[in-house]
């Protein structure tokens, strides 16, 4: 079966339409919580046009709307999702005595299944990382083309100009190897030496298409 120009398999719609991910329309289909134009369809590879209908029934939007999401300031030394045997997951940290004061929800993460990491920021990096059940929040952190990241590198005594003319070439490097779908164009990069503050601005863009 081939996606043409005026339609595309199910999960791909809802995912455009941000309904859910598209690994949550498969499961929902499969519930049967999903309508097309007024009726439900129980094939998660159905085409459909592009201008089709296409609604949760109560129950999948009630269960969309309960996904959970948590932001971690995620500390130096821990890995945000697979690390190498002996690297704490920071996952390891989403426990309710970790929770900010200000934070209402009575939920324990620990017990939150689907509960994934929406960025790789590695060990040496700390940060926000969010944990979210909802695939649109983990799609549109990964992908979107209109979310910006912000680096900041802390080097004692700053960088020489020959280190940030290299780190500039690398990075410039990189970005333009990578695909990318942005209106905004190719990633900038505002590289500051300081002796007490070495930053680097990123505008990232991922440019595919959400899923």
């Amino acid at each position: 079966m081939v996606e043409s120009a005026a339609a595309v398999r199910l999960p791909v719609l809802c995912a455009r339409l941000n309904i859910c991910s598209r690994s949550e329309a498969v499961r929902y289909v499969k519930l049967g919580l999903v309508e097309v134009n007024g009726k439900t369809v129980q094939n998660a590879a159905s085409l459909v046009p592009l201008s089709a209908q296409v609604r949760l029934k109560e129950r999948g939007q009630r269960m969309q709307r309960e996904k959970i999401t948590v932001a971690l300031n995620k500390p130096l030394h821990y890995a945000a999702c697979r690390a190498p045997t002996g690297t704490p997951l920071a996952r390891a940290l989403l426990v309710p005595e970790n929770r900010a004061l200000t934070c209402r929800t009575k939920h324990d993460p620990r017990k939150l299944s689907n509960l994934w990491a929406t960025d790789a920021l590695d060990v040496l990096t700390d940060g926000l990382l969010l944990f979210s059940q909802d695939g649109r929040i983990t799609t549109r952190i990964t992908r979107s083309k209109d979310v910006e990241k912000e680096y900041r590198i802390l080097l004692p005594g700053g960088a020489s100009s020959g280190q940030l003319a290299a780190l500039r070439a690398t990075l410039e490097a990189e970005a333009a190897a990578t695909p990318s779908t942005s209106d905004r164009g190719p990633p900038s990069f505002d590289l500051t030496n300081n002796p007490e503050d070495f930053d680097v601005d990123a505008d990232e863009a991922a440019g595919e298409e959400a899923a």
